[in-house]
């Protein structure tokens, strides 16, 4: 009929995010997010799959999809993951931007979501173990911000 679908009108409003999966360079940053929390939080459970937000526009600068587990079991550093993360997704720019910092605190805030929502306190402990694990290896991530910037140098 020429209407728009529902999410289409959400998506051109800003309001709807839809995904897409990511492009080859913005795959190489993923696996370098990737490797960065399998080095500094090796007990970490399993990644999610990481996938990009198609538009800029989008509200957050990252998102996860959660699906509460009915008796949730599994535990990381004494906290349930009460949540299966089929994907996280970042905004574009993240994955091409300059710096990794907005990069990795986007991706590690969406990992966290495994275990709660923004206001829960068990998402606030991970935070914090999240950003204890990152002062304590501030030469391993000066590092990878190095990789991250050679990667930029490559694309730009």
């Amino acid at each position: 009929m020429g209407y728009p679908t529902l999410e289409q009108a959400c998506e051109e409003a800003g309001g709807f995010a839809l995904t897409r999966p990511p492009t080859s360079r913005e795959q190489q940053r993923i696996r370098l997010l990737e490797e960065i929390v399998r080095q500094l939080v090796p007990d970490f459970p399993e990644l999610p799959l990481c996938v990009v937000i198609k538009s800029e526009d989008a509200v957050w600068q990252g998102m996860a999809t959660c699906i509460p587990i009915r008796k949730p079991t599994t535990r990381f550093r004494d906290v349930r993951v009460r949540f299966d993360l089929p994907y996280v997704a970042l905004k574009p720019r993240l994955l091409s931007g300059p710096q990794l910092g907005p990069a990795l605190s986007t991706y590690l805030h969406e990992l966290a979501h495994m275990f709660g929502g923004d206001r829960s306190a068990s998402f606030s402990l991970i935070l914090s173990e999240f950003m204890e694990v990152t002062l304590r290896h501030v030469g391993q991530i000066a590092e990878y911000e190095q990789r991250w910037a050679a990667m930029q140098e490559r694309v730009g």
